[in-house]
């Protein structure tokens, strides 16, 4: 019989359905039920003579995949795959899925929820009450402003979606964007990127982390933002430079900032600044975003399964 290893922790709680589901299909489901991630020897071990792959973060990098010799398909937890050597894989014909569209309402609502916060100053209100102090400290409304999105992927299209929906105006920067009846449903404007940072209230970063995006927000390209505007990343850490970030907000070149992402990209006195959130990349920790994820990443392992048996017969 031949195995699938799934190795996200939320399979052993709240996907065992999933679990049966490719149990069903003849496959037998080696999971994560540690209540850990697997550490690197295990996976060494486990991935041996595995048909496919559920993995979240965990990095299947060159050595790993030489070693899974039977490996045929990584179906990605997520949607990012920088913790996946795709040269390789390529070279190797594993084909590698993600669950695109699975926590896009998750990560809009966070970066909603940014938008929120930083406009009314909540962190600060919050401080000030907690000591006991009625001290009035001045916000301001989204309805009205400009928000500037960069990447109009699935998450993208929901923060649009969103903000629209709260009387927000909308730019657009994405080079791969196409005329889509999205453009004329909400009305926005597609632009290149010196212009959305230019024009908009809010910034948010809808991107993958590529060779292309890495430090795409830098000292020139928040230079390019309103003093006033606040900038907003729930994609990747990689794609703002950090230090440039941490300049502009200690010498208020910007209003604020707000970031979920991996923590052990955002080191140093960042943290510590009064105009920067920071939480721990759990944008998609949501009950609902798990078990579409879940869903859809064990369908995508299946169906290509499935067609590459198929293509075998």
């Amino acid at each position: 019989m031949k195995k699938v290893l799934v190795t996200p922790r939320p399979f052993a709680k709240s996907g065992l359905n999933e679990i049966r589901r490719i149990e069903r299909a003849g496959y037998k489901a080696i999971f994560n039920t540690t209540g850990r991630r697997f550490k690197r020897n295990e996976l060494y071990e486990l991935v041996t003579d595995v048909a496919g792959v559920i993995i979240g973060d965990d990095k299947f990098d060159e050595k790993l995949l030489r070693h899974a010799k039977n490996l045929k398909v990584v179906s990605r937890f997520g949607v990012g795959v920088d913790n996946i050597d795709l040269k390789v894989a390529k070279e190797l014909d594993i084909t590698v899925e993600r669950a695109i569209g699975a926590n896009s309402t998750s990560v809009a609502e966070m970066a909603l929820t940014y938008f929120f916060a930083l406009s009314k100053k909540l962190l600060a209100m919050s401080q000030e009450a907690k000591k006991g102090s009625s001290k009035r400290i001045v916000g301001s409304e989204l309805f009205g402003k400009t928000v500037g999105i960069v990447g109009l992927g699935s998450i993208g299209r929901e923060v649009c979606r969103m903000a629209r929906g709260i009387g927000m105006d909308v730019l657009v920067y994405d080079p791969y964007f196409k005329d889509d009846p999205l453009k004329e449903k909400y009305d926005f404007s597609v632009l290149p990127l010196k212009e959305v940072l230019e024009n908009s209230d809010f910034v948010s970063l809808h991107l993958p982390y590529t060779e292309e995006t890495e430090n795409l927000m830098n000292k020139e390209t928040i230079g390019y933002m309103k003093k006033s505007a606040f900038l907003i990343n729930t994609a990747r850490a990689e794609i703002v430079n950090q230090e440039d970030l941490k300049e502009a907000l200690r010498t208020n070149r910007i209003a604020g900032a707000a970031e979920d992402v991996n923590l052990d990209r955002r080191i140093g006195d960042i943290v510590n600044l009064p105009n920067y959130l920071l939480t721990a990349h759990i944008a998609s920790v949501t009950q609902e975003a798990e078990l579409n994820t879940m869903r859809i990443s064990t369908a995508n392992l299946l169906n290509k399964l499935k067609e590459m048996d198929n293509n075998n017969v």
